[in-house]
Parts: C-alpha cells; structure tokens; sequence
C-alpha cells in the first residue's frame, strides 16, 4: 500500500508577508487581476466542455436492438429517461453493496428527479420501488415496514406500465418481507407472495434474479407454503447457473451475481454443509470483495460450520 507523504502547505499571502517580501517579487494589482480573471475564465471554459458533454450523452437517441438482454448497448446511446434510470440502478446497486441506508436512499433521488419529468416511466418506477426494498433490508424492522409499503405501492405502479419479470419478483419479496415485518399477515401475504414469484418465472423462465428470489423466498417460507432449504438450494443453484449467461443490456436490472453465492452460502451452511457454503462465499468475494451483505450475513452463517482457516 502506498503511503501518501504529506503535504507541505505554502503560508498565506496576507499583509505580513507581502511587507517581508522583497519588492521586485511582489506582483502589482493589475497583474493579481489579471492572473485570477485567466483562472476564472479557465474554469468557466472547463465548466462549459463538462455541460456540453453531459448535453450530448442525454440527446443521444437510443440504439434499437431486436433481443435488449443478450445485446448490452453502452450507456452513451440511452435516451435521457433511460439516462437516468441507468444512473440509479448503479447508485443503488453500489449503495446497497456498501452496507449504507442513506446511500441508497439518495440514490432512489436520482429516479425520483427523473420522475417528475417521466412520472409514467416504468424502469424509473421500478428503480424507486427496488431502492424503497433494498433500504429497507438494511434498516431495523420498525423502520423497514413504511419503506416496505412505499416499495410495495411503487412496483404495483411500474407493474401496471411494463409488466417486468424481476418487477414481479421484487414484490413477491416485498411481500414476503412485510409477513416478517408482521407476521399477522402471512395468511393474506404468503400466498400473494408465491402468486407473484410462480408469475415471474412464467414471464422470463431463464432469469437469475428471478431464481434467486424465489429461492430466497422458499428459504424462509414454511413447508406448508413450499418453503424449505432443500427447495431453496435448488433454485438457488438454477440462478447461479443463469448468472454465467446473464447480459442484461443497460438500463435493465443488472443485480445479483456475487449476491446469489451468499445465498447459496446461508442455505449450505443451514445444511451442515461446511466445506461447499465456504466455497460459495468465496465465490461471491472474489466478485465482490467488500460486499456487506456477504461479510455481515454470509459468512457469519458460514463461520458457524466451517471456522475459517488460521494462517
């Protein structure tokens, strides 16, 4: 690791030090003038280029493409809408990986402010919704609930636009997680829950968010509603095999790679299975590293099983 040298810092200009020093050194007013009027207009001309950039990324029309999830165009070709929609699923994605609520909170702004100009746009509604459920599994239960309901209400609205298939998942698991936010309501949930998830698969049988849900679901649901771990890592397992192929093309939903082995990790370690759950979260780290998620709730799970090895 490089480590950085400090800084020596030149003492202020101030009435002192222009009396102290030596007259030919000391620039006239004019001079003074005119050096910060050519930094200024230095900025403003940068300040220009930057905008003009900006502007240009935004009015580039779109790319047509006859299959948007085996063809990934680069973001310069979205429209502006799709801009924005890129935008948050990247700041949420990074966001919910560090671990920080407020970040993701912030990030679900950026499809907010791209809303009051679009308020029918459906990957903007889906991004709001998906930023409401990613807050809300990183905040404490009596927190999570309102979130929960606003994602809820959210991803209903995008659905009733474009019907997506991780649209549906996403409520399927919003709906899950409010059973746990209040488990007087797995009756009316739990069913409602499935529903959604069996309407997912049935819309994009080979995504792997999808998958990765529905395994998440059944990992937590009772036996009587088709939970259990054994059903749990078979879907898990489809999904992380879907992963290898998934090219989803900007701005669509992109989530999940690393995610699924800690997943996969939980259920192995809930199985006694040491030796494969240590495996799958050393999958997931060495694609994401400082993932939250993967070092404060997978591999907990899994240092219960198999302590890690003492160097």
């Amino acid at each position: 690791m490089t480590i950085p040298q400090p800084i020596t810092r030149r003492p202020p200009i101030g009435i002192t030090n222009l009396l102290a020093a030596p007259r030919r050194a000391t620039p006239a007013p004019a001079l003074l003038l005119l050096s910060a009027l050519r930094v200024v207009a230095l900025r403003v001309v940068a300040l220009r280029v930057v905008a003009l950039r900006v502007v240009a990324l935004m009015l580039a029309p779109p790319t047509p493409t006859a299959d948007v999830r085996a063809q990934a165009p680069s973001a310069a070709t979205l429209a502006p809408a799709a801009l924005l929609a890129d935008s948050a699923r990247l700041a949420i994605e990074s966001a919910y990986s560090a671990g920080r609520p407020e970040a993701v909170a912030d990030a679900r702004g950026i499809a907010e402010r791209g809303l009051q100009q679009q308020p029918a746009d459906a990957l903007l509604l889906h991004y709001q919704a998906y930023a409401f459920f990613r807050e809300a599994q990183l905040r404490r239960s009596d927190a999570a609930r309102p979130l929960l309901e606003r994602a809820r209400s959210a991803i209903e609205h995008s659905i009733a636009v474009r019907d997506l298939a991780e649209s549906r998942a996403i409520l399927s698991a919003t709906l899950g997680n409010l059973i746990g936010a209040s488990p007087f309501r797995a009756m009316r949930f739990g069913r409602a829950s499935f529903s959604e998830i069996d309407k997912a698969v049935a819309l994009e049988p080979e995504n792997p968010r999808v998958w990765m849900l529905k395994g998440v679901g059944q990992l937590f649901a009772p036996s009587i509603f088709g939970g259990g771990v054994d059903k749990a890592e078979t879907s898990l397992r489809k999904a992380a095999a879907q992963f290898t192929a998934d090219r989803p093309a900007p701005p669509l939903p992109a989530w999940g790679r690393a995610e699924v082995h800690g997943w996969l990790a939980i259920v192995l370690a809930r199985q006694k299975k040491g030796a494969e759950a240590r495996a799958e979260l050393e999958r997931g780290l060495a694609l994401e590293p400082q993932d939250a998620f993967l070092l404060l709730r997978a591999k907990p799970a899994v240092d219960s099983v198999a302590p890690p090895r003492v160097p």
